[in-house]
């Protein structure tokens, strides 16, 4: 079952627990060297693509703070200090930069921000989907809780 541009929350559902389970059973083997690192890999890469759909999901064109790849290099483009270009600017300079209806990018967040800040509704199932993936993708990579503590991987 491969995962569409446009997934239902069922089907991506189905594919995220169809990974987390073959990770299981793949990094046991791993670990009792039966199973190769690519094997892994392509479990791994299963729950990513699972995660990204998630974040990509979106039942109408403008999905709140989906910020596409283009408009996030934009956006940073736009933040880097024309007097050090090794550092971005500051909020304040940002506002000065940016009043509203200058750039249409900015525009929009704003917009997002606003409504989100009225209901955040919309955002949240999306949000919650999310954070459950890279919970996943935490618990296969990192099982013994080294680099990311388990009290801390709670799901909302």
């Amino acid at each position: 079952m491969a995962i569409g541009a446009n997934p239902d929350p069922a089907t991506v559902a189905q594919i995220t627990a169809q990974a987390t389970t073959a990770a299981a059973k793949i990094m046991a083997q791993a670990q009792a060297g039966n199973a190769s690192i690519a094997a892994a890999a392509a479990v791994v890469a299963a729950l990513v693509t699972c995660a990204a759909a998630i974040y990509g999901a979106r039942k109408n064109a403008r999905t709140s703070l989906r910020i596409f790849a283009g408009e996030q290099r934009a956006l940073g483009e736009a933040l880097i200090d024309p007097a050090n270009a090794s550092t971005c600017i500051g909020y304040g300079a940002f506002l000065v930069a940016f009043p509203p209806r200058t750039n249409a990018l900015v525009d929009a967040l704003r917009k997002d921000l606003e409504a989100l800040a009225r209901d955040a509704t919309p955002a949240r199932q999306r949000l919650g989907e999310l954070q459950h993936a890279l919970i996943d993708l935490l618990n296969l990579l990192d099982p013994d809780s080294l680099r990311f503590p388990t009290h801390s991987r709670s799901r909302v």
